[in-house]
């Protein structure tokens, strides 16, 4: 799923940071003065993806995110404003998700 979320957005202009694990992804909110969108997958090693956007928001409180999840039990619990995208999806949906989130 990183790897065609990656590919996708890079198609369509989008510079594209990839993290691997949760620690790998706080390196990269570290490394990085501006990130406009967080996205992450709710099924991640060793942690979900809610936590991992909880504590990104404590370094960068006004961080944008967007959920993708197969689970259909999944819910972003406490993270008011955070867009929730189920698998499957198609292609233009998830652009038009990730265009709308960064217009806001």
């Amino acid at each position: 799923m990183r790897r065609f979320v990656s590919e996708l957005l890079n198609s369509y202009g989008y510079r594209v940071r990839e993290a691997s694990s949760a620690e790998a992804a706080f390196c990269v909110l570290e490394d990085t003065a501006t990130i406009d969108l967080l996205i992450v997958d709710y099924a991640m090693p060793g942690v979900n993806g809610v936590e991992i956007i909880r504590q990104a928001w404590h370094q960068h409180p006004s961080l944008k995110a967007l959920l993708i999840t197969g689970d259909a039990g999944a819910v972003c619990d406490g993270l008011a404003g955070v867009r929730l995208l189920r698998k499957p999806f198609e292609p233009a949906e998830f652009l038009q998700i990730v265009a709308g989130i960064l217009a806001s």
